[in-house]
């Protein structure tokens, strides 16, 4: 299963398309981070042809709104704590790092995905990966970043416009 994270939107539409479009022709599943930020950036969200969860950010304005919209085709969570395939996810727009950090040291995810910093990171912390895959919007660093997160395959990699900007297996 190939899975596509991405976060920090910011109502940048046009990269948001287009990543959408590489979503539904190369992956199976999406995971957003967060701060879509309007319902008109919501709306895009649903010409996904795969499965797909949003984690609430913390700019995203009229939340109950948002909420509506994603739900009509995917499932919108404040923290989402599951399991995809035989993986446990912990996924968190990252507001507090000190949630992070206290998942990070538990060691009961096999995943930490969060969004908020707009910087990417990619790190294996003893069991669990942890990852941010940066901002898609690229407003404050300059690089609309995302990740792929290959299950079956066991690798991980931060891209920009399909430049490998950090690669590690699991």
């Amino acid at each position: 299963m190939k899975i596509l994270i991405i976060s920090d939107t910011h109502d940048n539409l046009k990269e948001l398309r287009e990543i959408i479009e590489l979503a539904n022709k190369k992956f199976d599943f999406l995971i957003h981070c967060g701060d879509l930020c309007s319902p008109f950036t919501a709306k895009e969200l649903l010409k996904l042809e795969i499965p797909f969860i949003y984690v609430f950010g913390n700019n995203d304005a009229e939340k109950r709104l948002i909420e509506e919209i994603v739900t009509k085709k995917g499932k919108a969570y404040d923290i989402y704590l599951d399991k995809i395939e035989k993986f446990s996810f912990f996924v968190y727009h990252g507001t507090n790092y000190e949630i992070i950090k206290g998942a990070i040291n538990l060691q009961s995810f096999d995943f930490i995905i969060y969004g908020h910093t707009h910087k990417f990171e990619l790190n294996k912390i003893k069991n669990t990966l942890v990852i941010n895959p940066g901002e898609l919007c690229g407003y404050l660093t300059g690089i609309s970043s995302f990740c792929v997160l290959d299950l079956d395959d066991r690798v991980a990699k931060i891209l920009s416009k399909k430049k490998v900007l950090k690669s590690v297996e699991f």
